[in-house]
């Protein structure tokens, strides 16, 4: 007899998150990072896109509530394409020509899905979608946009 393997909390958690995005529904929580920064927090128990607000919301264990600029998130997009153009940029002199990739970037966000127990992957607007977010990299841009 076959038995359906029982779902997670995280899998109920990124199914929700998930619905979220899909239908545009927002969750309005104010809960401050104080005092749990330090704190080791693993998976995020939620992560929601505000769209309105061009924000993507993550709560963590503990109680923290990161919200993080989708702008900010597409700069520092972790792909090795994306490294790279920063580095270059860095390293270059003078001003910088926009590449058709770079001018055509995008903030709005379609999908954002779990890779593993340790990360996310986002679809940008434009397509773009080979950065993998660890959740480690994410609540250290948490702990720098509050800090």
């Amino acid at each position: 007899m076959y038995r359906k393997p029982q779902t997670t909390k995280l899998e109920q958690t990124y199914e929700k998150s998930s619905a979220n995005l899909k239908n545009g529904s927002q969750v309005h929580s104010h809960t401050a990072c104080l005092g749990v920064m330090n704190e080791k927090t693993g998976i995020p128990l939620r992560i929601d896109v505000k769209r309105d607000h061009g924000e993507m919301e993550i709560e963590w264990r503990g109680g923290c509530v990161d919200r993080l600029p989708l702008s900010v998130l597409r700069r520092w997009c972790p792909c090795a394409l994306c490294s790279d153009r920063r580095e270059q940029q860095a390293r270059g002199r003078g001003l910088h020509m926009l590449t058709p990739e770079e001018r055509d970037a995008t903030a709005d966000v379609t999908d954002v899905v779990p890779v593993g127990r340790y990360a996310i992957q986002i679809t940008w607007g434009d397509g773009h979608d080979t950065g993998i977010y660890t959740y480690d990299s994410l609540r250290k841009m948490g702990e720098e946009q509050t800090g």
